[in-house]
């Protein structure tokens, strides 16, 4: 009986230590800083956050953060465990164990754990970023978050060349993280592209900061049609510091016959560039 109880309590406890690999933005609050970060894996118990500056151990810390499937706003309390430093085998952050939340704030996170698990389980292997929807434009900033894992960008057009078609397929099998553009109007699009697109590069601000080299797809939404204009990119560089979460990127694929394409479609809001 004795023995039975134990594996039980092990399976229990396996259970509850299950770790998704889920990239989320949090907001982590210690004294009168608030200090934007994300996440690098949460738990039942806990969760790992990303940063290049770990969080001191032993401290107590609010963390608010809006749950991704249910949209729910949760303000949790937490105390750092461990911390890693830059220049190791593992990214740098802190780990932080949840401590000192009443029942309801409890059920809510075990919920959303339970239910992430479910939705995507392929967060126990690799993962799974929030998909920042990000606006350009008067209303800039606004976002409205969904889940994607690892979302692999479109083919290559089949007017591309030999060579930019290598390049571009070669990216096919690494972007992790799919941002979705959206303007006020056609002029903001337009002023977009003429000041930072048509130079090959662009600066994003998203809550999910990729290393450099990191690879990722552009979806831009034109404002009149909705329809949309897939572009490859990489990063090349971010702004440091826990208050920024902008990004530079070049483009992979922004040869002359996409940049044609995509005038056309910034002029007409119809994409003539094959996503098959």
């Amino acid at each position: 009986m004795g023995a039975a109880l134990a594996v039980t309590t092990r399976s229990a406890d396996a259970r509850r230590d299950k770790r998704l690999r889920l990239r989320m933005p949090v907001v982590v609050l210690r004294g009168i800083e608030r200090l934007a970060m994300h996440t690098g894996d949460v738990s039942v118990r806990g969760l790992f956050l990303r940063t290049e500056t770990p969080l001191p151990s032993k401290d107590i810390v609010r963390i608010e953060i809006i749950l991704p499937i249910s949209g729910t706003k949760l303000a949790l309390r937490a105390a750092v465990v461990h911390s890693i430093v830059a220049g190791g085998a593992h990214p740098s952050g802190s780990g932080l164990e949840l401590y000192g939340n009443g029942e309801v704030e409890r059920a809510v996170w075990e919920d959303f754990i339970r239910e992430a698990e479910r939705c995507y389980p392929q967060a126990l292997e690799k993962e799974v970023f929030l998909v920042p929807t990000v606006r350009i434009g008067a209303t800039a900033g606004h976002t409205c978050p969904t889940l994607c894992a690892n979302a692999s960008p479109s083919p290559a057009p089949r007017a591309l060349p030999p060579a930019a078609a290598r390049a571009h397929a070669a990216c096919r099998f690494e972007a992790v993280l799919s941002l979705k553009a959206y303007f006020d109007d056609v002029q903001a699009l337009g002023a977009v592209y003429s000041s930072e697109m048509a130079r090959g590069t662009m600066s994003v601000t998203s809550p999910v900061i990729l290393d450099v080299g990191a690879k990722l797809s552009l979806c831009l939404v034109h404002p009149s049609t909705r329809d949309t204009f897939v572009i490859h990119a990489q990063v090349c560089s971010h702004a440091h510091g826990q208050a920024s979460r902008t990004m530079s990127i070049e483009f992979l694929d922004l040869n002359d016959t996409r940049r044609a394409q995509l005038e056309g479609f910034i002029r007409d809001g119809v994409s003539t560039a094959s996503t098959r």
